[in-house]
């Protein structure tokens, strides 16, 4: 296309030129310094050449269309600007349009709402100290940057708006912790978004699980861009479901996207964990027992170390899921198996059934590195990208190899979850 500026000035100018040429046709005119260059450049066209005329036509259509294509890409450009400086101005609530208030029904003493303006408290912890115990603490879809250490069985629920905001707690830190710190039994955390955690020590969490925390249920969060999205041990059961951590991780494998350093029974279940950053794993794991189903644990382009390392053993079920290492992943293991000497004294065992296991790693891939210290099966699983099982002794059936994506009938790599299979992807 041609030079811009040379067509805007013709656009600029031909109005003029035409009437001069008009009115002054067959006369000698002086010619001004300032347009002696503009009537050079549009000779062409004052000759009427209708071919040359066309052309210039042709390039102004192309001009707007290449103008209108930057507008477009300035708007998504502002709009990603915009989005970043509301994460950013946590700690300063919004007043411009008053959030949706929780749903609260009048005379319900044990339900204590929490937004801007207009509700019981604006200050998340405040209100969980005034709820009763047993009680529910509703949190408005808006920004919030306060925090929450909760002492007692509470539940915690974060409101969606209409058009998809969730209650969002950004950038809080409880006890040089986390945005939300456990320590009793029966919490049930659900329908939140929490970001942009960070401490000094480089594990602030979404959820932080201290002592005292048991039977815990965290259902529907969407934890992201913080140091770690779970960490802590929850003894009795810990439920995590129906959930989405991405793109958490600190320090050169020093934080993960749930790191789960002991506890008892863990079940993880329609959730995805995607994209650890700076060498983290996307689920690190010292439970007793362990059970991940229906579930999507990929690297995609983060930079990983493993997909799942039991660090020390134990019992391990991994069901219906889909488990992927990316081309920025550090280890050539997706699983870690008791690598770690703070190993469960007996129970051990490993299972997997009807998996899809993915490796887009450059270089040679295997499923497991480490020891076998109980039964181990693999059975009915697919493995794509992967050069072999990586553990002696174990018992494997109905599993189905292939060396390429397009042999298993994927697509190719393309960073995102649409490369991945379809099957066992949580809605």
């Amino acid at each position: 296309m041609g030079n811009p500026r040379i067509i805007l000035r013709y656009l600029t100018a031909l109005p003029t030129l035409l009437v001069f040429t008009t009115a002054y046709a067959g006369e000698a005119q002086p010619v001004s310094p300032r347009t002696e260059p503009i009537t050079k450049e549009s000779a062409v066209y004052q000759a009427g050449d209708q071919s040359a005329i066309e052309a210039l036509s042709l390039e102004i259509r192309a001009l707007r269309d290449e103008l209108h294509k930057m507008q477009e890409s300035e708007d998504v450009r502002l709009r990603r600007i915009e989005q970043a400086l509301s994460l950013k101005s946590a700690k300063k609530t919004e007043t411009s349009q008053p959030a949706q208030m929780p749903t609260k029904q009048p005379g319900d003493a044990k339900v204590i709402s929490v937004c801007s303006q207009g509700c019981d408290f604006s200050n998340l912890q405040q209100a969980v100290n005034a709820a009763p115990t047993g009680g529910e603490v509703r949190l408005a879809p808006e920004i919030n940057g306060t925090c929450a250490i909760i002492r007692k069985p509470v539940h915690i629920v974060g409101e969606q708006s209409a058009d998809g905001r969730r209650a969002h707690l950004v950038g809080g830190v409880c006890g040089g912790k986390g945005a939300l710190v456990t320590a009793a039994p029966n919490i049930v955390i659900e329908g939140l978004e929490i970001s942009d955690i960070s401490v000094g020590d480089g594990n602030g969490a979404c959820v932080r699980l201290s002592r005292g925390t048991r039977d815990l249920t965290v259902r529907n969060i969407y934890c992201h861009d913080s140091q770690d999205g779970i960490l802590g041990a929850s003894d009795g059961h810990l439920l995590i479901e129906d959930s989405v951590f991405i793109g958490n991780g600190f320090g050169n494998g020093r934080a993960h996207g749930l790191y789960l350093n002991g506890g008892g029974d863990v079940l993880i279940r329609r959730c995805r964990i995607l994209s650890s950053q700076n060498a983290g794993h996307l689920l690190k794991s010292g439970a007793r027992k362990l059970t991940v189903e229906d579930s999507v644990l990929a690297a995609l382009n983060g930079r990983n170390s493993r997909v799942l390392d039991a660090f020390a053993g134990g019992e391990i079920v991994l069901r219906r899921n889909i488990l992927q290492q990316g081309p920025q992943s550090d280890n050539s293991d997706l699983i870690g198996l008791a690598l770690e000497s703070r190993l469960h004294p007996d129970g051990h065992s490993f299972r997997m059934d009807d998996n899809w296991v993915i490796s887009d790693r450059p270089g040679r891939s295997v499923l497991i590195r480490g020891r076998k210290l109980g039964p181990v099966a693999i059975l009915n699983n697919n493995f794509v990208g992967l050069d072999k099982l990586g553990l002696d002794g174990a018992d494997e059936s109905g599993n189905h190899w292939f060396a390429k994506r397009n042999e298993a009938g994927l697509p190719p790599f393309d960073g995102t979850l649409a490369s991945l299979p379809g099957k066992s992807a949580p809605e």
